[in-house]
């Protein structure tokens, strides 16, 4: 779903976040 898709994004995001 799409709610589904911004959970997986903001997900992504944070990963690539915390890795900087």
């Amino acid at each position: 779903t799409a709610s589904d898709m911004v959970i997986i994004t903001y997900v992504i995001d944070n990963h690539i976040l915390s890795n900087l």
